[in-house]
């Protein structure tokens, strides 16, 4: 699986270079690839949900990390539809399955059994809205409040960072053994995400679909 995803990922990248003078190429083309990337992710992520050894509350927390991954396959779906049909792309008909996956995602982070008491869960929820406050005050000061799609990429980058404190919080704490390397890989994913949003806010030209932080 992980061979076939590489070689799918190098031949997205050869496709989007060789038809770098046709921006409706290479935005289906990337759509079509997180559309296959989207699929994947929901399969691993129920079968991981399936495994016998796992505790009640960390089924659900991976099946609820699973529908987060089949929102945003919707929203790559919407948008592969009216990059395809070259309609104007809404806002809505994107953002509200991307931002509905982002409180999927924290809800299944916080449902994996740790070891946290109850002034830890409080601490917890302190930084995050440290984080998420701070990340805000660097955006805003950086780069002025936009409404287009910098301003949405800045948007995700602030949620992405409360999710990496709940994926942390996750993984330095696990109460249930076998969590911690899948945890592990997971929190990198995010880390890798959160990455690629910083770009798209604040370097002009990388908020498009198919440029390289994808």
């Amino acid at each position: 699986l992980l061979l076939g995803l590489a070689i799918w990922a190098l031949l997205d990248t050869l496709l989007l270079t060789l038809w770098s003078a046709h921006p409706g190429r290479r935005t289906t083309l990337n759509d079509a690839f997180f559309f296959v990337i989207d699929v994947v992710a929901v399969g691993s992520l129920l079968a991981a949900s399936r495994h016998a050894a796992l505790q009640p509350a960390s089924r659900r927390a991976w099946r609820r990390l699973a529908g987060a991954a089949l929102l945003l396959g919707v929203g790559d779906t919407v948008g592969l539809y009216l990059n395809w049909a070259q309609t104007s792309p809404s806002l809505a008909a994107t953002r509200v399955p991307y931002g509905a996956s982002y409180v999927l995602l924290l809800a299944g982070l916080l449902g994996f059994p740790a070891r946290r008491s109850p002034s830890e869960a409080l601490v917890f929820w302190l930084d995050a809205a440290t984080v998420a406050v701070a990340g805000g005050l660097v955006i805003s000061h950086v780069r002025p409040p936009a409404t287009g799609p910098e301003g949405a990429a800045a948007a995700y980058f602030v949620a992405d960072l409360v999710l990496l404190v709940a994926a942390l919080a996750a993984l330095v704490s696990p109460r249930e053994g076998g969590l911690r390397r899948p945890l592990g890989v997971f929190t990198g994913g995010l880390a890798a995400m959160a990455a690629a949003d910083v770009f798209r806010a604040f370097v002009p030209g990388l908020n498009l679909s198919a440029a390289w932080p994808d």
